[in-house]
């Protein structure tokens, strides 16, 4: 578990580059309003009922991972039959996102930052705390069939976290709170690269080896 002085350390480094990144406030337009522009008649469902739509379609199944981790898991067909398909079905609704989103890419959307800040962070929290508890049993099963599935499912979430990024403009700065306490999570699981794709979109990139 990282020392306390680990973790302020790393918060403190990371709150620097956030408010670097920062852009200076300006009377005439607000911080928290974002909009991009759009090129068709196209309607999507909004950012917000995607990713709404996203973590609760993820809790239920991060509830069976949990559920299936408290159970003393220790050959590895157990982790085929309880863990794997699990998992699966979690980078299929990831991969379903990914591609709801990408429909609003060119088009206009009128979003509040802070709120999307605040979907987008419980997701982040869901996934990280469920992946974390993953790693913690690798120690007892083959870490061969499990961390390659969890890779999968973190590359997916960088992959959603840029595309979100990329359309609400500021919301890095905003997410700034929420990735402060996920850093106990972060740290676990940087392990074998599996945030590489993950830590510089955070605004911690360099900042956690």
């Amino acid at each position: 578990m990282p020392s306390f002085k680990t973790i302020f350390s790393i918060a403190t480094f990371a709150f620097a580059a956030f408010a670097a990144a920062a852009p200076t406030p300006q009377a005439t337009s607000p911080s928290d309003f974002a909009v991009t522009k759009r090129t068709d008649d196209a309607h999507p469902k909004s950012l917000e009922v995607i990713l709404t739509e996203t973590t609760s379609g993820l809790k239920p199944l991060c509830d069976k991972l949990t559920d299936a981790i408290g159970v003393d898991i220790e050959i590895e067909l157990e982790v085929e039959v309880e863990l794997v398909p699990i998992i699966k079905e979690i980078t299929t609704i990831l991969k379903a996102t990914i591609a709801e989103v990408k429909l609003l890419v060119g088009h206009v959307i009128e979003v509040d930052v802070k709120a999307i800040a605040v979907l987008v962070g419980e997701l982040l929290t869901l996934v990280f705390a469920t992946l974390g508890a993953i790693v913690k049993v690798v120690g007892k099963v083959k870490g061969d069939i499990l961390l390659p599935l969890v890779g999968e499912v973190l590359k997916l979430v960088a992959e959603l976290l840029a595309l979100v990024l990329s359309l609400v403009g500021g919301l890095l700065v905003h997410l700034l709170p929420i990735v402060l306490k996920l850093i106990p999570f972060i740290l676990q699981l940087n392990v074998g690269g599996l945030l590489d794709g993950l830590l510089p979109l955070l605004g911690l990139g360099g900042l956690i080896h």
